[in-house]
């Protein structure tokens, strides 16, 4: 009896040090954020006070005060830091973008001001503001930049063969405890994987598809460890102290006595945004090109499509002229079961799968087609995808444009902006004049945002791969064509 009481007091103490091994790796890694709101600025008597006293004009509250509470607050992890050898001496830091909205951004954009100053302090104490190096609405990640090197890099672990039962240990700010930068830990297990929060959606509502997430369609990591207020953008770490997820959102419903917590995994998708993020750009993702039948209408669209043993998956009603499906053969009333191996049920789970890579990218579909001789049978196809459209383009941050500007254009795929593609009737074609900048004279040129360019001195250009290669070497005058087939000169 004795010898099990001591085996299992040992096994509890081999936990407990791995526990406390795998805490101390990480919570170097581990930063708490504060989100100031930045007051209109004080003019006469109030302002030279304000000045005597060495406070600022714009935020009332000082973040350097360690008696300080934030309202609005959260977590990051540090993911690099610039080598030593560089002339900056800077940290990135990945988060949730909802717990940065609206603060500083690196490169200042005359048109959308900043509302708040960020603040980070880390488990070496000291604090310093910080700014939005680039953020990306869809996935409601950031990554934002501090000067202070001497933040700790967190290792990254894999995020793509997470089991449920799988013990986690979370770090992050909850409540804003994290003023002194030492965050708190909880542990648990993985109750769930591709969850989505319970969150109502109504697909009809622009407003509310401008605040959908790529998470909204099921694939975050639900985790039963205590996520409090102000645990988002912090670590799900492994034993090994390695990052396997991003904490995120509370699923708060009534009736429950504790909301369920989910992380954003680390897997592939999330790593190549955290890339793409990192280097300053925009995040793409991919556009098939098809519709769906609305709920409601669900019924009517399967007696339009007669399919009496058409598997589960999601159900094609109607496909964009010109498009990737199309052109690569999928015909209205397919039903898609699977992209790029993995199963699909839903067209939420079509959607998911296919913004998980970006444009230009090769996705091999398997559609169900019904037999007019009864039945049906499965088809393989492989789809060159486009660029999905951002609904909520005011909330991408850059710091630098992925496809840099000629002669004052910035271009994108012609589908890049949802407020410009309409219905897609037929599928544009061309680059989408992005911004118009200096030395660009708008005053002098037919230009205007939302243009599509067809072709340069005659060639005709598809993606901006294309364009970039066909003005590389151009001098003198060039003309353009629009989509619409206007003629436009641009002189050097």
């Amino acid at each position: 009896m004795q010898s099990q009481e001591a085996d299992g007091l040992a096994t509890v103490a081999a936990i407990e040090q791995t526990l406390v091994e795998a805490i101390s790796r990480a919570e170097q890694s581990v930063v708490s954020i504060a989100r100031i709101k930045r007051l209109a600025p004080h003019v006469g008597f109030e302002a030279r006070v304000l000045r005597g006293l060495g406070r600022s004009e714009l935020d009332l509250d000082d973040p350097s005060n360690p008696d300080f509470i934030p309202t609005d607050f959260g977590s990051g992890v540090v993911i690099a830091v610039d080598p030593p050898a560089s002339n900056q001496h800077r940290a990135f830091i990945l988060t949730n973008y909802h717990v940065v909205k609206g603060g500083t951004r690196t490169v200042p954009d005359e048109n959308r001001p900043d509302e708040y100053q960020i603040w980070v302090r880390g488990s070496n104490r000291r604090g310093a503001p910080a700014s939005i190096y680039a953020a990306d609405p869809r996935s409601d990640l950031a990554v934002i930049i501090v000067s202070d090197s001497e933040l700790k890099p967190i290792k990254l672990g894999g995020g793509t063969k997470l089991k449920k039962g799988q013990l986690v240990i979370a770090l992050g700010n909850p409540y804003a405890a994290a003023r002194d930068g030492s965050v708190s830990a909880s542990w648990g297990m993985i109750s769930n994987l591709q969850r989505r929060p319970a969150f109502p959606r109504d697909r009809q509502d622009q407003e509310k598809r401008k605040r959908e997430t790529l998470h909204d369609l099921g694939d975050l990591i639900q985790v039963d460890t205590r996520l409090n207020l102000g645990t988002s953008g912090g670590a799900l770490i492994n034993f090994k102290g390695e990052l396997i997820g991003l904490t995120t959102s509370l699923a708060a419903l009534a009736g429950f006595e504790k909301s369920s917590g989910f992380a954003i995994p680390l897997d592939t998708t999330t790593l190549r945004v955290i890339q793409t993020l990192k280097e300053g750009k925009e995040v793409e993702y991919g556009f098939l090109g098809v519709s769906f039948p609305n709920p409601a209408a669900l019924n009517s669209s399967r007696a339009e499509f007669p399919q009496p043993n058409a598997p589960e998956g999601a159900l094609v009603v109607g496909l964009v002229a010109g498009g990737p499906a199309e052109r690569a053969g999928l015909l209205s009333g397919d039903v898609i079961t699977n992209v790029n191996g993995e199963r699909i049920y839903t067209s939420d789970d079509l959607t998911r799968e296919i913004n998980k890579v970006g444009p230009e990218v090769k996705a091999r579909v398997t559609v169900w087609r019904h037999s007019n001789a009864g039945g049906g049978g499965t088809t393989a196809l492989e789809v060159v995808l486009a660029k999905w459209g951002a609904f909520d383009e005011d909330a991408i941050v850059v710091s630098h444009y992925r496809y840099p500007p000629w002669r004052g254009l910035v271009i994108d795929y012609s589908t890049a902006r949802d407020k410009h593609n309409g219905e897609f009737k037929p599928f544009p074609r061309g680059v989408l004049v992005l911004k118009l900048l200096p030395p660009l004279d708008t005053a002098q040129t037919d230009l205007v945002e939302g243009n599509r360019i067809h072709k340069v001195n005659q060639r005709v250009i598809a993606t901006p791969q294309d364009f970039i290669e066909a003005v590389k070497d151009l001098r003198g005058d060039v003309t353009l064509e629009l989509d619409n087939g206007k003629k436009v000169t641009l002189h050097e």
